[in-house]
């Protein structure tokens, strides 16, 4: 019998239901005209880059806006942003499954990295369409891996299959898919003896050594998804969401991180001894503030200052906009010693102090806020 996996997808997610948004949405203050409007917009943009494209790129800033819309209660937005979302999703797993290999793998990273987010938010319809997408694929990957490593060929290409099988068995573990870390898991033992067997067969080799340091490197990375599963980051990032709200609360505009609002831009730089670590976090954190990631510099229009701030590893730079709301709270927040004034910034971006900080991402606005590559 053949099974159809696309239908069975879109019926998985029906059941899911996109009502699913509507009842979120419900739960927060009607969004205004404007803000709709605005909503309505950032979807638009975000629709036209779906177009003629299967992979995921565009599931982030499609997550962006349906975080976004549902916070703001705009809840026919967010239906409309959730189910150009879902079908992002099985377009990509579809692909993916015919190219499987790397490709495979590549999704099944970018499916982990975007159900961190839509879980922190809440939007429980994406995150079992997510678990659906990564099951498949997740086959996919253990079969074309067992393959490789049951060829009896190239000894290096059947080590790095074994490597991959293991991480494979951590994402599954981190993305709190319990059965299917247990199945790759056995996977792996069964392979790791096929070819411990064929390592201690080679006399005066380090074969066996090497084996043992891939069994090592499989359990602690086993430790971290544990330690470090989505549940666990979820509840964390939605602990520190609220948090944060409660701080704003509490002191008003007088951090510059409290004061910032949709209409800023902000850039990250990192050092090369930073090595981009921390960069997974401020991607998560930027969706989830309802902005969207970009390799582009913040626009210079309209700009009325730039504030610098130092960050461990790197440095942040806020693009702050003549007539915007928060313009003069961002002014007395960040010090005059910190302030570039738009004078002084080139059209193509202010410079990072740091001779050895390289521009690593930018989180701006859905839309309107981040100039073109």
């Amino acid at each position: 019998m053949t099974v159809n996996r696309t239908a069975i997808f879109i019926f998985a997610v029906t059941l899911l239901g996109t009502d699913t948004f509507d009842a979120l949405a419900a739960d927060s203050p009607k969004a205004s005209a404007a803000e709709r409007a605005r909503l309505q917009g950032a979807l638009e943009a975000a629709q036209a880059n779906v177009f003629g494209v299967n992979g995921l790129d565009a599931a982030y800033e499609l997550l962006a806006v349906t975080d976004a819309a549902t916070r703001s209660g705009a809840a026919d937005v967010a239906t409309q942003s959730g189910a150009s979302l879902l079908s992002v999703i099985e377009r990509a797993t579809a692909s993916s499954e015919t190219a499987g290999g790397s490709a495979a793998q590549d999704s099944i990273d970018q499916l982990l990295d975007l159900k961190f987010s839509a879980g922190s938010s809440g939007l429980e319809a994406i995150v079992g369409a997510i678990d659906i997408a990564m099951q498949r694929l997740m086959t996919v990957a253990e079969a074309a891996q067992v393959a490789t490593i049951e060829s009896n060929g190239d000894w290096d290409a059947r080590i790095d299959a074994l490597t991959a099988l293991g991480d494979l068995q951590a994402s599954a573990a981190q993305a709190n898919l319990a059965a299917d870390a247990e199945r790759i898991g056995r996977a792996f033992d069964r392979a790791f003896a096929t070819v411990s067997e064929d390592a201690h067969n080679v006399t005066g080799s380090d074969r066996v050594v090497a084996l043992n340091a891939i069994r090592t490197g499989r359990d602690e990375r086993l430790a971290d998804a544990a330690s470090n599963n989505v549940q666990t980051v979820a509840a964390e990032l939605r602990a520190a969401e609220q948090s944060a709200d409660d701080d704003i609360d509490l002191a008003g505009a007088s951090d510059l991180d409290a004061a910032m609002e949709d209409s800023t831009c902000v850039e990250t730089g990192l050092t090369e001894a930073s090595q981009g670590r921390g960069l997974e976090a401020i991607e998560r954190d930027c969706m989830l503030s309802g902005h969207t990631t970009s390799a582009a510099r913040c626009t210079t229009r309209n700009l009325s200052f730039v504030c610098y701030k130092a960050d461990a590893g790197g440095e942040s730079l806020t693009y702050v906009y003549r007539g915007t709301p928060e313009e003069d709270d961002l002014r007395i927040a960040c010090g005059t010693g910190n302030i570039l004034e738009s004078m002084s910034v080139p059209a193509d971006g202010a410079p990072y102090r740091s001779a050895n900080t390289r521009h690593a991402l930018t989180c701006a606005p859905i839309g309107d806020r981040a100039d073109s590559e």
